[in-house]
């Protein structure tokens, strides 16, 4: 692969989160370029051979263009695509829309993240939300960590203004209802609105960082913060989920509050990273 012909298309800065940002790391130290070509419209894609989406649904207005299609499968571009939420049966109908206009690039290649679309799409491997190896996230000690469980993240107040409630949302709202019944302790911070440095501060105050399924079958970035923040993750599964998750022997599963046992867990380093994993699946042989 030559070094000038990789492009992406991901969000920049401005979004202060570092789930997009991670992927972009993650690519440039995995393939040894750094600063693949942005890509903001049809006028970049002079001389590149593969565009990198990170995450479809939030970026169409820049690739949802019949134009850019049209050029790209002219030009025999290829197209790779790490997706972050559920596409089929989902509360959001337009997810499949946008599956169905992802599928007009004639060379795409495809990381579904939930667990039940990788078995529609018959993908063989998932997009992970690891982090990269050049995250910098601060590592805070034990002794600083409250003895108590934190839940950060959002829940159904969310969706008020949506005329149809998303029932995944509705069933995070039953878990954080039912734990906190078992764990009276259990603090719980809904839609965070501070920023990513203070967020982080707050998952790394506690020992112990609850993450209940939200939108789909699939592990979310908050479980590989909180490892790297020394904690230790309680993440809701599925039987589903649990082939396609190595790491979870990293944390406390449970599948409903009720089956969890906090004893006798202490937290383990998770060295394993976005990196690591284009190598494992060997991403460069994929997209070949």
């Amino acid at each position: 692969m030559k070094k000038n012909n990789f492009g992406i298309i991901c969000f920049d800065k401005k979004y202060d989160t570092s789930l997009y940002n991670n992927y972009k790391l993650a690519l440039e130290n995995y393939f040894f370029i750094k600063n693949f070509h942005n890509i903001k419209s049809i006028n970049d894609l002079d001389k590149i051979d593969y565009i990198f989406i990170i995450d479809e649904h939030m970026t169409r207005e820049i690739w949802m263009k019949k134009k850019f299609v049209d050029f790209v499968n002219k030009k025999k571009i290829k197209v790779v695509v790490f997706n972050f939420e559920k596409i089929f049966n989902s509360v959001f109908k337009s997810n499949t829309l946008f599956q169905k206009e992802l599928e007009t690039f004639k060379n795409l290649y495809q990381f579904p993240s939930d667990v039940d679309d990788a078995i529609i799409l018959n993908k063989k491997f998932i997009a992970k939300q690891l982090l990269s190896k050049d995250s910098q996230l601060k590592v805070f000690s034990e002794k600083d960590k409250k003895k108590g469980i934190l839940f950060i993240g959002s829940s159904k107040q969310r969706l008020i203004n949506f005329k149809r409630r998303n029932p995944y949302y509705e069933n995070r709202h039953k878990t954080l209802k039912d734990f906190k019944q078992i764990y009276p302790s259990l603090k719980i911070i809904i839609n965070k609105s501070f920023a990513y440095k203070r967020y982080l501060e707050k998952l790394a105050s506690y020992q112990y960082i609850l993450n209940p399924i939200g939108t789909g079958n699939f592990i979310n970035i908050r479980f590989y913060e909180a490892l790297e923040l020394g904690c230790i993750p309680i993440q809701q599964i599925t039987e589903k989920m649990i082939p396609r998750y190595d790491e979870l022997e990293f944390c406390l599963p449970f599948f409903k509050p009720v089956d969890l046992n906090l004893n006798n867990f202490k937290f383990k380093k998770f060295n394993y990273y976005l990196e690591d994993y284009f190598k494992d699946i060997d991403l460069i042989n994929l997209i070949s």
